[in-house]
């Protein structure tokens, strides 16, 4: 079996990525910079051979995946499980006013992100096994060779602590900017490797990014 390469894109972004709110599942489109981002990312993969991509069913994912396949003349299909993760009550408020309001959440979130279980969402343990599970699935039982996965920061980090077999205690020891692009190399035999994390030499030209990973 050939390797496979396997692309994990973060979205572009968006209003609330810049009000520094959760987001969570709310489904917000690209701000005039995300859309500025996906175009450019687009570009970067324009003479890169495609055979798939996959999206979140976010809006914000949809635009980024939608500016790289009108290059490769490839539908997209639409992937639930790499939606992003379910925040619960935390969905649509500022990262200030939940470390305000929900203290004992908010500890837990910076220092044990593991054991925070958000009222009404999901726990990143959750949402990593469905990730890495439907990852695992694509590349074990799909044909395709080059695949572009389109989604959000907190599922960037859990999959890359999953392709690295590193605890996932070590969420906050990945950064993850807006519409980077992450480059996995899996082989059957040998299993996955690192080519790329949080490349983005396609935006701000080539400048490195200097912000809050939010």
């Amino acid at each position: 079996m050939p390797d496979k390469y396997i692309f994990i894109v973060r979205h572009g972004e968006t209003k609330l990525n810049k009000q520094v709110v959760f987001r969570g599942q709310l489904d917000v489109e690209l701000n005039e910079t995300g859309l500025s981002q996906a175009r450019l990312a687009g570009v970067r993969f324009k003479d890169i051979r495609i055979d798939k991509i996959y999206s979140s069913p976010l809006k914000r994912a949809y635009q980024t995946a939608k500016a790289i396949a009108k290059h490769h003349n490839l539908e997209i299909e639409i992937n639930e499980s790499m939606n992003d993760m379910n925040l619960g009550i935390w969905q649509g408020l500022p990262k200030k006013e939940v470390a305000e309001k929900y203290p004992e959440q908010w500890d837990k979130w910076v220092n044990h992100p593991t054991d925070l279980d958000i009222p009404n969402g999901e726990t990143l343990i959750n949402v990593s096994e469905r990730a890495f599970r439907e990852l695992t699935r694509i590349v074990k039982e799909e044909p395709f060779e080059n695949i572009v996965i389109v989604t959000h920061r907190i599922i960037c980090k859990l999959l890359i602590l999953s392709l690295l077999g590193s605890n996932l205690k070590g969420f906050w020891k990945i950064h993850q900017d807006t519409c980077c692009i992450n480059l996995f190399r899996y082989n059957d035999e040998t299993g996955w490797s690192i080519v790329k994390l949080n490349d983005t030499t396609h935006l701000d030209n080539g400048k490195i990014i200097l912000k809050e990973d939010f």
